[in-house]
């Protein structure tokens, strides 16, 4: 059976991190001084989570020495880093707000067809996620810059 180390070792360090990076203005560090930042875990856990999330997570370079020893160099979040620490907003929240301005543009416009259009751009936009959404905002600026709209 495997551990969750996301939630006990690694979104802590990420956390962490996030904090670190926050608090220096974005100045990197090494890994022995975030250490400090948690007490609840070893610091050879926490170089181990750090060397884990290096790449998809954070940006930075684990150094290994002959001893064993590990140190990594943090630079800085990724956008994947950035999303899990809640530090960069969900796909979802712009969605949402996309949906909010098309229904109040739908409220400022005076034809009833182009009302009712707008009504279920937004309807559509709220049913459809992730490439959909792309696909659509794209269709969308096309129209506008291609001027069919």
């Amino acid at each position: 059976m495997s551990r969750d180390t996301w939630t006990t070792r690694d979104y802590p360090v990420l956390v962490a991190v996030a904090d670190q990076l926050e608090e220096t203005r974005g100045q990197p560090f090494v890994s022995h001084q975030l250490a400090k930042r948690l007490p609840d875990l070893e610091p050879r856990d926490v170089a181990h989570s750090l060397t884990t999330l290096v790449g998809p997570y954070l940006q930075g370079e684990v150094h290994r020495s002959l001893a064993g020893d590990t140190d990594v160099i943090i630079t800085g979040l990724t956008e994947r880093g950035r999303r899990a620490a809640h530090l960069w907003p969900a796909e979802e929240t712009h969605t949402e707000a996309l949906v909010a301005a098309i229904l109040a543009a739908a409220e400022q416009v005076e034809s009833e067809d182009e009302r009712s259009r707008l009504r279920k751009a937004a309807d559509a936009l709220r049913a459809s996620s992730g490439r959909i959404l792309e696909g659509a905002v794209s269709a969308v600026i096309a129209g506008v810059v291609g001027g069919s709209m």
